[in-house]
């Protein structure tokens, strides 16, 4: 089953929504981000990442560009406030 909700972040003084889904797969949860706005797609190509585990939404950043860095650790805070209890 999967998880799907909205989420608000903010990224160079200004707020942005992404879509979330997350889903399991071998037990660990996968993570699907869609960025809805436009201009961060040039920061990441069609605006998507994935990644496997927890471990790999802090990792998602690694060699990348500071800017793009920036965004994407605000995407991932975003998350994980809003998945913990």
């Amino acid at each position: 089953m999967a998880r799907i909700f909205t989420t608000r972040f903010y990224f160079n003084q200004q707020v942005y929504d992404a879509i979330i889904t997350i889903y399991s797969r071998d037990g660990r949860p996968n993570f699907n981000i869609q960025l809805m706005d436009g201009e961060l797609h040039d920061l990441i190509p069609g605006g998507k990442l994935e990644c496997q585990g927890e471990e790999g939404l802090t990792n998602l950043h690694d060699g990348r560009d500071q800017l793009s860095k920036n965004l994407i650790r605000s995407v991932a805070t975003a998350i994980k406030e809003h998945i913990s209890p």
